[in-house]
């Protein structure tokens, strides 16, 4: 599950913080997609200490349904919901905050190529946000509005992915209505380590810009951040995952007076799983899939399960190399487990 990131064009480095996810850059990542989750509800008590004083708020719950041909996912924690298709594309998305004096709405559509990529996303009637991919190591996406007195769509701003093998660069414009081009805003340089995750993060523009730095562990990472070019960071924080994938505890630090670093949040997630579905499996290791069939790479020593999302448990056994295992083809996706390990599976088409 990790962290749901919602709208807008969010940053790659965000995408890269869980501490087991590698990271191939592309037009995709930059256009919110939520994900499908793996579990049918979770509760979660949550207790936040700042400055010393506790507050526990109890049963944050997200949940899904489904029906004969999507699956909605509501996520009572953060107010919103998203609407998937059987093949596991999302195909709405409606955010609401009660924070705001009136209702806060965010309805979105996608739109997605035969690749399995997002090529266009239309938020509410007045946002269209596109995607342009290329053959090279350069995708962009460029952002519309629509102004009603002109009747017309208008280019707001553009956002390129420029990849290399050490590092990705995300490149940002806005549109010159007047000279009908772009103009250069700034440029943010995300270096990877050799698996393929973001250490660092900073405008290449400015020596006096932020400097986001990030240091991983087994089982969480650290994230350190340096305001206007200083020598030390200004912040701490970090974040450690339960054998699950979802964030346990989050502590926020402060480097106070040149000389320590003060604790000022401290938050501690205990989770309630009403369905055991959630870790990952390394497909490309154990398993290939054609049409509705499976194809096992490797023995399995451990048992292999496979349930349709109602929880309807189809095969269950141990597997040797080479076994097929055909599944019905009234549903795309699927949930595999193998021993303790679980991911959702795509059926009927090449998987993205």
């Amino acid at each position: 599950m990790k962290y749901l990131i919602l709208l807008g064009l969010f940053s790659c480095v965000t995408t890269m913080l869980s501490a087991q996810d590698n990271y191939v850059p592309s037009a995709n990542i930059l256009i919110n997609v939520p994900e499908i989750p793996l579990v049918s509800r979770v509760t979660i008590d949550y207790t936040n200490v700042y400055e010393n004083k506790e507050h526990v708020i109890y049963n944050f719950e997200y949940k899904w349904t489904q029906n004969n041909t999507n699956v909605v996912y509501e996520d009572l924690w953060n107010d919103y919901y998203a609407i998937f298709d059987t093949n596991g594309d999302v195909v709405y998305y409606e955010s609401k905050s009660k924070t705001y004096p009136y209702p806060y709405q965010i309805q979105d559509t996608y739109e997605y190529d035969s690749q399995h990529r997002v090529i266009k996303r239309e938020s509410g009637e007045s946002v269209r946000t596109i995607a342009y991919y290329t053959n090279s190591d350069t995708d962009s996406v460029v952002t519309w509005s629509y102004e009603s007195l002109l009747g017309d769509w208008l280019k707001i701003e553009k956002e390129e992915i420029k990849c290399s093998d050490s590092y990705f660069d995300r490149v940002f414009y806005t549109y010159n209505n007047e000279t009908k081009s772009y103009d250069y805003k700034f440029t943010n340089r995300n270096y990877l380590d050799s698996e393929g995750r973001v250490v660092k993060s900073m405008d290449i523009d400015s020596s006096a810009g932020s400097t986001y730095e990030y240091i991983y562990e087994e089982n969480g990472y650290t994230e350190l951040i340096t305001y206007y070019g200083g020598n030390h960071a200004n912040f701490k924080k970090e974040y450690v995952y339960n054998n699950e994938g979802d964030v346990k505890s989050y502590y926020y630090y402060e480097w106070v007076n040149d000389s320590y670093w003060k604790p000022c949040i401290m938050t501690e997630y205990t989770y309630n799983y009403i369905a055991a579905l959630i870790k990952d499996v390394e497909q490309d290791r154990y398993f290939y899939i054609q049409g509705y069939d499976l194809l096992f790479a490797d023995n399995i020593d451990v048992e292999v399960s496979i349930y349709t999302l109602k929880g309807v448990c189809i095969f269950s056994g141990k597997v040797p190399c080479g076994k097929i295992i055909s599944l019905p083809a009234e549903d795309s996706i699927y949930i595999l487990r193998i021993g303790n390990k679980v991911c959702k599976i795509l059926c009927g088409r090449s998987r993205p």
